[in-house]
């Protein structure tokens, strides 16, 4: 029991030296208060992991993660043609795994600033 709080309480201030750090090193004031926004309800993740544990909502958490509901989303996605682990990368006319052609995504120049 009084490992799993030292861990808690050294896990909140590895957090705490990130984020003073992080604040430090960024150098346009106005993204700190999405970081702090941001960082702040970490803390309060932080904060209530002791709590979720005694009352056994870690489980539910984690349920939600490996229940059906996070499966079939997963699925909708893949089968919308997606794969969620190859977002981003530009599609060429390769052949994908089942022989087939994938077409071509075209981007048109973007232009910022005017």
């Amino acid at each position: 029991m009084f490992q799993y709080l030292y861990d808690w309480m050294q896990s909140i201030a590895y957090f705490m030296i990130l984020i003073t750090i992080l604040m430090h090193v960024i150098p346009n004031q106005g993204y700190q208060k999405y970081i702090r926004f941001f960082t702040g309800a970490l803390l309060v993740i932080l904060l209530l992991t002791p709590v979720w544990k005694l009352t056994g909502m870690s489980e539910d958490i984690r349920k939600i993660y490996e229940g059906s509901d996070y499966e079939e989303a997963v699925e909708r996605i893949e089968e919308a043609g997606a794969d969620p682990g190859d977002m981003g990368q530009q599609r060429t006319g390769e052949v994908g795994k089942a022989g087939e052609e994938e077409t071509e995504i075209k981007v048109e120049e973007i232009q910022i600033g005017r």
